[in-house]
């Protein structure tokens, strides 16, 4: 037998075992994972236990960011704690939110989720609640309620823009594209704000629909850098248009500022499916501002009861983020009922679930602002999370509620707006990109709108 036979050979010997060992270890992983890990109690599908690819088939494989949906399912099936991965639980009810996050929480971000964006140094992704606190404690100045009142000029100019496209489109008789009108106002206010330069979409002819359409594929592909995270290693040596198609980026990022236009679509298409929610909204404005040329102010349209349940209702229905947000157990763990959930355990929760609890908010589908007005009102506050909450809640909140109540009340003091060959379906959230998409098929959200007789 020559030298090359032997190397030959002992190539095969070295494959053969490398393949015996990887199959031996597959199978020792799936019987630990199944029968001896922590969770192996908690219900839940067999699959998810063994590997996460099984989520990745409803969000990346055939499906299109489908988990968050899947999991609904699974709940209905075994009840409100879900295995849904072989180190995650999901647990839907809403009485336990508080118990994961709240001001002080030892439940930290869970890195296996969040460095799918690529930006494992952010404040937003950084696992450490006290790195994030010391990195956020420079932000809250500039975020707190004081200084958003103190630049609420800023917002007043931008929402001034999207009524002057609106006012065009009165002119034309043309449908205006509502979504993106929102959306726009949104990421340029955001975008004057932080950078000091603003991307100024409601300029744009399309007003920022394109730019939108690329944030959503962005967006998208953080499940894809989550299952895959050799990703970050190999996109430094590709191309960078292929980076941008594969990195979610600062730019998705920025784009999650576009929950407040999610939002006020939600809250938008509720009240014009509801002509007598419309006209009493108007007839509450009138009241507050009986001359049309009054410039709105933010302190008081908060003071307008039926408005600020209208808001309430829209967030309630599109919460700024539907995703599931992953945390860690700390040290000593946590219980749910009969189960225990040990160190380093993640476990998730999301708005999109507590938002649709039948138990605490009767027929959930239905935009009803009558359920934040009332003597049980107040009970239902602690149950509505559109931006989270805690230590990790969404920085940008007070912006957030300044732009939902001048633009709601603005446009509903000014303008008559009619639906516009827009369905339900067209706005409902059934893709899951941190924030909801609708349908790919989705046609927008457009109105026909018209000055009021003053």
């Amino acid at each position: 037998m020559g030298l090359q036979d032997i190397s030959c050979d002992f190539l095969i010997r070295t494959v053969w075992s490398g393949l015996v060992g990887c199959a031996l270890y597959t199978v020792y992983l799936c019987i630990y994972r199944l029968y001896f890990h922590p969770l192996s109690s908690v219900p839940g599908p067999k699959l998810a236990a063994v590997t996460r690819f099984y989520e990745a088939y409803y969000n990346v494989l055939w499906h299109d960011g489908q988990y968050l949906f899947k999991t609904e399912r699974l709940h209905a099936i075994y009840g409100p704690i879900v295995r849904i991965s072989p180190n995650e639980v999901s647990i839907k009810d809403p009485h336990f939110y508080d118990k994961i996050y709240y001001i002080g929480s030892g439940f930290e971000k869970d890195p296996a989720f969040y460095s799918g964006f690529g930006v494992n140094h952010s404040m937003f992704a950084t696992r450490s609640n006290a790195q994030h606190s010391a990195m956020r404690a420079s932000f809250n100045p500039f975020f707190s309620r004081r200084n958003i009142l103190s630049l609420e000029y800023a917002v007043k100019e931008t929402v001034g823009k999207l009524c002057g496209r609106i006012d065009k489109a009165v002119q034309d008789k043309n449908p205006f594209d509502i979504l993106h009108g929102f959306k726009a106002v949104s990421i340029d206010v955001i975008t004057g704000f932080a950078f000091d330069f603003s991307f100024n979409l409601l300029d744009r002819e399309d007003v920022g629909k394109s730019f939108c359409e690329e944030t959503e594929a962005r967006l998208g592909s953080h499940w894809i850098a989550m299952y895959f995270p050799v990703i970050h290693i190999i996109l430094p040596r590709l191309p960078l248009g292929l980076v941008k198609v594969l990195q979610p980026g600062i730019q998705a990022l920025i784009d999650l500022k576009g929950t407040v236009g999610g939002a006020l679509t939600s809250t938008v298409f509720g009240i014009l499916s509801n002509p007598a929610i419309g006209e009493r909204l108007h007839k509450e404005l009138k009241e507050a501002f009986p001359d049309p040329n009054e410039e709105l102010s933010f302190l008081k349209l908060e003071t307008i009861p039926y408005l600020s349940a209208v808001i309430k209702e829209g967030t309630r229905k599109y919460p700024g983020l539907i995703a599931r947000l992953p945390r860690l157990t700390p040290p000593g763990g946590i219980s749910y009922g009969q189960y225990y959930i040990p160190e380093g355990v993640s476990i998730s929760m999301s708005a999109y679930y507590m938002h649709k609890d039948e138990v605490v908010f009767p027929e959930p589908a239905k935009f009803n602002p009558e359920r934040w007005i009332g003597p049980d009102a107040r009970s239902l506050e602690k149950f509505l999370v559109p931006f989270s909450k805690g230590s990790r809640a969404c920085l940008g909140i007070n912006l957030a509620y300044c732009e939902l109540f001048l633009i709601v009340g603005s446009i509903f003091r000014k303008y008559d707006l009619e639906i516009y060959d827009t369905s339900e379906a067209d706005i409902t959230p059934v893709r899951d990109y941190m924030i909801g998409y609708p349908m790919k098929e989705s046609k927008g959200f457009r109105v026909l709108a018209r000055d009021r007789a003053h």
